[in-house]
């Protein structure tokens, strides 16, 4: 390790993550309330999940302003949520507004009104949504199995070339058949293929999720596809897959190449010392492409360093920018390197990303002045190791506590 750094003592502050029974007093605070004794271990999320009611409505009846600080034995007034236990559907996977919205026959507006959601809420799975009286209401599984073709994959077809060939988008592809940008497809392998409902060219159907737009680029002398990738922010494979190019394709000046722009709305967070909830593969890693700097702050510490965004497919290869912020790094773990996964809010182009984070150097790196030698790993929501391409449960668990999903 270059400039060999001091051991110290490391302070560290003590984490309430034992959890005890809570008090509960029905009505204790009238008809439309009951009351809630905070225990060790609760937050705001985890009450609102324990009496389905939202944080805001919580935040709202009890005038919280510091909505990090709730305390042992304080007594919180929450809502009493009126629902019809007939007329209410329960998330599962790969679930948006939009879809419960279309199963059945109402607009999302309706929803989101009915339950004092936000557009841009992340839904979890197993919430709780109250659906509005309506005539012919039509099940969720229902739909899901109307309007749809089959295509069997055949050789040399991609999910872009199949996209291309129904007017559908990639990412639309990839929701209902429960895919991943990186999943390999096979041939002889049957793929759901919804129907579009006409909308404006270029728009997504709901704008509270991620989609796809083109645009069209024209070779400069001295480009290649690495530095094409990186100018625009997406990965070198993607790039040659939409193109159909591989890593030995020659480019000529003035060749047009098509460039896959993702666009990632801002989702909502539970508060503002949470990051939001982003997918790796179709959020993530566009929102914080290769060559970014932000910054990152120790959820437990409080404290910060600066990061370059120097490499990474499966997860985010990242670099301290100076050597104060490698100090700061080597504090934050208790004087030490190590693999031990830690939650961490992510800053970058005014958005906040739950992710995880550990400050081991290894393998390559491009700055050379940092006192670190090599790049250390930040992960996101459903992003995967190098050596395996397989999700680490470590780093999940901290991704969900930076985002105040955890348990």
């Amino acid at each position: 390790m270059k400039g060999k750094m001091k051991r110290g003592l490391a302070i560290a502050g003590i984490s309430a993550l034992l959890t005890f029974a809570p008090m509960i007093t029905s009505n204790a605070t009238g008809d439309d309330f009951t009351k809630h004794t905070v225990a060790l271990g609760d937050s705001l999320w985890k009450i609102s999940v324990q009496y389905d009611t939202s944080v805001q409505e919580i935040i709202d009846a009890n005038a919280i302003e510091d909505t990090n600080n709730i305390l042992v034995g304080q007594e919180l007034k929450i809502p009493i949520a009126v629902l019809d236990k007939d007329n209410i559907y329960v998330v599962t996977s790969g679930d948006t507004l939009w879809k419960i919205a279309d199963a059945y026959k109402l607009s999302i507006q309706d929803i989101i009104e009915l339950n004092q959601l936000d557009a841009n809420q992340y839904l979890y799975i197993d919430q709780k949504i109250n659906i509005p009286t309506q005539e012919n209401q039509v099940p969720l599984e229902e739909i899901s199995n109307q309007e749809q073709k089959i295509h069997v994959v055949e050789a040399g077809e991609s999910i872009w070339k199949i996209s291309v060939k129904y007017d559908v988008s990639i990412q639309d592809i990839l929701d209902v058949n429960q895919l991943v940008e990186s999943s390999i497809i096979y041939v002889g392998q049957e793929l759901i293929i919804p129907e579009q409902l006409p909308v404006e060219e270029n728009l997504p159907v709901e704008e509270s999720q991620p989609y796809i737009t083109y645009e069209e680029y024209l070779v400069q002398k001295g480009d290649n596809i690495w530095e094409i990738s990186i100018m625009h922010g997406i990965p070198m494979t993607e790039l040659m897959k939409a193109n159909n190019l591989t890593d030995q394709s020659v480019l000529n000046i003035g060749q047009k190449l098509t460039i896959p722009v993702h666009n990632v709305p801002v989702m909502s967070t539970l508060g503002p010392a949470y990051g939001e909830y982003l997918d790796w593969w179709t959020q993530a890693q566009y929102v914080f492409p290769i060559g970014a700097k932000a910054k990152v702050t120790d959820i437990q510490t409080g404290k910060s360093f600066n990061v370059i965004r120097s490499y990474g497919a499966f997860h985010a290869d990242c670099e301290p920018l100076t050597e104060e912020d490698t100090a700061t790094m080597y504090e934050i773990w208790g004087y030490k390197w190590s693999w031990v996964a830690r939650a961490a809010i992510i800053e970058y182009d005014g958005r906040k990303i739950a992710v995880s984070v550990t400050n081991m150097p290894h393998s390559i790196q491009q700055i050379t002045d940092n006192n670190f030698d090599g790049h250390f790993d930040i992960h996101f929501l459903n992003s995967t190791r190098h050596k395996d391409n397989l999700i680490s449960e470590d780093h999940q668990e901290q991704i969900k506590k930076a985002a105040g999903v955890g348990n």
